[in-house]
């Protein structure tokens, strides 16, 4: 069995914005089952299982994918919105035992950071965003592994000892394409057909309101503006899918109530720009 997986702690928003992502999700991967896994009820028809544990901490991704129910499992953070269709990453777990993507920013002081050993520059850091997972003993495991050793640490992140634990564990290890947790928005802008379909974007932005560092950003327009939105969907468009329009409205645009005149011209402009033909 093949399911998705999340993980929300602490403030409400982090449950918030998982549901959000959640239904995104669902929009564009329908025949799959999602799990949420958290330390409050939550009430909401997008999770087909809601698993509540008594006691948490900050990085309950590492048991919500030892503690999936799914024979494969891939795990989504909660500041996430999913743009195209990205079930085939249960594919490469018929021949791989884990998957993710290259931190895109493996150049910042936070990716350099090491747990206890150098490592080559040719191993970076992998974003822990989105983690694909075979369940197996070895996978098990490493999942204990992760969480027993980063408990035991006063760090402050979970990736540079995620990236020592591959380096040693005797499993296959697969790296996804960058499309597949894109991080790195600037990339958005210049992307085409031609280097990739993004599927999954995942932003900071959209969980700093919690700490009140920045305001709430709900939809891709204010996430990454008009320009970068049209882009992507030209982009999609040349798919010949509908993979963009099967996100919600709320989630592509927000509330166009509350819009500016010149913001309603440019979001009516994309609106027409989803239901042309592709043009190259």
């Amino acid at each position: 069995m093949k399911g998705f997986v999340y993980a929300a702690t602490g403030h409400i928003g982090y449950t918030e914005l998982a549901i959000q992502s959640a239904r995104t999700l669902k929009a564009q991967c329908p025949d799959y089952p999602i799990d949420l896994f958290t330390d409050k009820p939550v009430d909401c028809d997008v999770f087909d299982r809601v698993h509540v544990y008594e006691e948490s901490w900050f990085r309950a991704k590492i048991d919500a994918l030892r503690d999936s129910r799914f024979e494969k499992t891939i795990f989504i953070d909660a500041d996430t919105i999913i743009i195209d269709d990205l079930s085939d990453a249960f594919d490469v777990l018929d021949r791989f035992d884990i998957a993710a993507v290259h931190d895109q920013g493996r150049n910042s002081k936070q990716s350099q950071l090491l747990h206890e050993i150098t490592l080559p520059e040719a191993f970076p850091q992998l974003n822990t965003g989105m983690i694909a997972v075979k369940k197996t003993p070895e996978i098990k495991e490493f999942l204990l592994n992760w969480k027993t050793k980063l408990q035991a640490s006063a760090a402050n992140y979970d990736q540079p000892l995620f990236r020592e634990l591959l380096w040693h564990a005797p499993l296959k290890l697969y790296v996804l394409p960058a499309e597949y947790n894109v991080m790195h928005l600037d990339w958005l802008r210049v992307i085409n057909h031609k280097r990739g379909y993004p599927k999954l974007i995942h932003s900071p932005k959209l969980h700093e309101y919690i700490s009140g560092s920045r305001e709430k950003v709900t939809c891709l327009y204010d996430l990454l503006g008009f320009r970068t939105l049209r882009n992507i969907i030209n982009t999609h468009k040349f798919k010949h899918t509908q993979s963009m329009l099967k996100i919600p409205d709320e989630y592509l645009f927000g509330p166009n109530s509350q819009r500016s005149i010149p913001d309603r011209i440019k979001i009516s402009m994309l609106k027409k720009l989803l239901n042309s033909p592709f043009s190259d």
